[in-house]
């Protein structure tokens, strides 16, 4: 092989990896974000749909106990964080969805 030729394909290895660095990189860190926090909501929907159904008797503050309970409890087996008011805002908007969902 050529000295040229091998200059290119070397020229052509560090455009690659710098267009992998620039484009590829931060892409594929927020699909793994966008994942995550999928996953976050699924599991903080699903708590207080189970609690709506499930302890209807208990008060408002009891089923929201038992949501932080569930939520906290599911993220630590899928190794996921949230911040506590993070938490609580996704959980009053996902209460008051039902509630809109259910005509109140």
């Amino acid at each position: 092989m050529s000295d040229i030729t091998f200059e290119v394909l070397k020229l052509i290895v560090m455009v690659v990896a710098v267009v992998i660095a620039r484009y590829l990189v931060p892409w594929l860190k927020t699909s793994v974000d966008e994942y995550k926090m999928n996953q976050i909501i699924r599991i903080i929907e699903s708590g207080v749909q189970m609690a709506q159904q499930v302890y209807s008797s208990e008060s408002g503050e009891a089923r929201k106990e038992i949501v932080v309970n569930y939520v906290h409890r599911m993220l630590t087996k899928k190794g996921l964080t949230i911040s506590e008011e993070e938490l609580d805002t996704l959980i009053e908007a996902f209460v008051k969805q039902l509630k809109v969902a259910e005509g109140r």
